[in-house]
């Protein structure tokens, strides 16, 4: 066979089996003037094959798939007998499974880029399965080995991993029943996450209580760096400070409960913790059934610290009264400079938030605006003469007059700009002093005890003018005139009886004689007489003068004419 750029077939004449290459020089030049011919006989080849340590027999294929060279003597056609099924290898390289001459093998095949010849590697089955079982038992063992160190330093290492989670869980599990049924890392998740709930609840508790006892009693300075600022970070920069104070109207009329104040309050503490951002407040705390809360203030100008405060309070009043449906009040109290005197701003915020009185519920009051600094306040004028009036009314039971009284007493006492709100609640107390003494007449000093409650402390307690006016109305007049009738009513019976008892001893008892031993005009004794017993005095004369003459009638043996005589008739 021959090999050359350009062109195959050249005869050989003196290497019977063999392959003769054929090659141009200068190999890199357009003109080549020289040739190198290279013989190798089929023998040298095939020795060549044979001592190679290649796996199964080899063959070397031309372009044409003929035999060029192999390694076996079973082969003595040159056209390679290929496979049932195969008659071309195109690829480049690869392997597949066939039948060669009545053998299951495996052929893998290479092309060679540079002569296009193709390098054909036979190799029974049998023989590349031969050791399959051994290096597949050795694989096993190695495998297993392997897997057995690694149980082993996976045990110890997860013992030692789980020794500390193993304590925390048993430490943890004394007295829980709650989280049965869990594995130990989920009872401790579940464990940690509430005892971190609990802390959080328990820090949120204890900054209201240092908010509190600021408020309450006061602080020093190094309590307020440490306990207030100190959970209040933001409020380090605030140069200035308010209380603000809210406090629900009443629960007349609406679907809550005295009970349920608790609850509402700590629905208002939540609105005002939405409202006003926590950068900018401390934890609203509740005091005296009251919800405060401290603000900071920017350094700028009164008035739009005021308008500020203005817009949150406001906004937190309009959701108390959307989501939790009741009415609320608030007061705002001076701006201070430093959270020491913030008690001093919390009794100011109470001070504006008793204005209420005077503007009714819902009212929102600077104490600036109720309370100028610079304002004098006049001398406390009681009404006396609508004072007189009411009591004559209470004696008469004249309801028509008790109202209108009563009504503008109240209207004449909130009305007046120049008093100071406790002014008011002096002069309503000195009035419910002298209705008080109506009930108790021979008690100079009256107590103000009603019912076993205090009269008193009620009336403060008292909000608005309408409650007030109510509260007079049915907590004290309507008792007195109660009392007042029972009274007349046990005097009156015992005037009749007294009447009674003379007309049965006299002989001929008349009113004028009667009211000359009781010391009573006889009008006032006819009057008495006949709203205690129905009739007039004649008229009861007349019938006790027949009942008598009837009796002696049938229980004497006196004529008609000495009872007559007798009776006067």
């Amino acid at each position: 066979m021959l090999e050359n750029n350009s062109q195959t077939g050249l005869p050989v004449t003196d290497l019977p089996k063999g392959i003769l290459f054929i090659r141009t020089i200068p190999l890199y030049f357009n003109h080549s003037d020289g040739l190198i011919i290279v013989k190798i006989s089929y023998d040298k080849i095939k020795n060549w094959i044979a001592n190679s340590q290649n796996l199964g027999t080899l063959f070397i294929l031309n372009d044409q798939m003929q035999i060029v060279a192999s390694n076996s003597d079973q082969i003595s056609d040159r056209q390679f007998p290929f496979p049932p099924g195969i008659t071309d290898l195109k690829q480049k390289s690869g392997y597949f499974k066939a039948e060669f001459q009545g053998n299951k093998v495996y052929m893998f095949m290479k092309k060679s880029d540079y002569t296009n010849w193709t390098y054909l590697s036979v190799v029974p089955t049998g023989l590349v399965q031969k050791d399959s079982h051994w290096i597949g038992l050795i694989t096993f063992l190695i495998g297993l080995f392997v897997t057995i160190i690694l149980i082993i330093l996976s045990f110890t290492g997860s013992r030692k991993l789980y020794s500390p989670i193993d304590k925390i869980y048993r430490s943890l599990q004394e007295g829980k029943n709650t989280f049965r049924g869990f594995n130990e890392l989920e009872f401790v998740e579940r464990v940690m996450r509430n005892m971190k709930h609990q802390i959080m609840a328990q820090g949120r508790d204890l900054k209201k209580y240092y908010v509190f006892q600021l408020l309450h009693s006061g602080i020093t300075q190094h309590e307020i760096q440490e306990k207030i600022l100190g959970n209040h970070p933001d409020l380090h920069h605030r140069n200035k400070y308010i209380v603000i104070v809210t406090q629900i109207n009443t629960l007349n009329k609406s679907r809550f409960h005295e009970s349920d104040r608790e609850l509402l309050l700590f629905a208002m503490m939540n609105i005002l913790e939405e409202t006003i951002p926590d950068a900018i407040r401390l934890s609203p705390v509740v005091i005296n059934q009251s919800m405060a809360c401290v603000m900071g203030l920017e350094n700028r100008s009164d008035e739009e610290d005021k308008k500020t405060v203005l817009v949150y309070v406001q906004t937190a009043m309009n959701k108390i009264k959307q989501y939790v449906g009741i009415p609320v009040s608030a007061g705002i109290s001076r701006p201070v400079g430093d959270l020491s005197q913030a008690p001093y701003a919390l009794e100011e915020a109470m001070n504006a938030l008793n204005y209420r009185v005077k503007f009714g519920n819902e009212s929102l009051m600077f104490i600036e605006d109720v309370e100028p600094s610079s304002h004098q306040f006049n001398p406390v004028r009681f009404p006396e003469q609508l004072s007189r009036q009411l009591l004559d009314a209470i004696k008469l039971n004249d309801q028509a007059t008790i109202d209108r009284s009563l009504k503008e007493i109240i209207q004449c006492v909130l009305q007046n700009q120049d008093i100071h709100f406790t002014d008011y609640y002096t002069i309503l107390m000195r009035l419910l002093s002298h209705i008080i003494h109506l009930h108790q007449p021979d008690n100079e000093n009256a107590t103000l005890i009603l019912n076993g409650k205090s009269l008193p402390r009620e009336l403060m307690d008292l909000k608005t003018s309408s409650e007030i006016e109510k509260w007079f109305k049915e907590r004290v007049i309507a008792p007195v005139i109660q009392f007042i009738q029972e009274k007349n009513d046990r005097h009156s019976f015992h005037i009749t009886e007294q009447i009674i008892h003379l007309i049965e001893s006299e002989q001929e008892p008349t009113l004028d004689s009667i009211s000359l031993k009781l010391n009573y005009s006889p009008v006032y004794l006819g009057q008495i007489f006949r709203k205690e017993k129905g009739i007039s005095f004649s008229e009861y004369i007349k019938s006790h003068s027949i009942n008598r003459a009837m009796e002696l009638l049938q229980n004497t043996n006196q004529s008609i004419q000495e009872i007559s005589v007798q009776l006067n008739y």
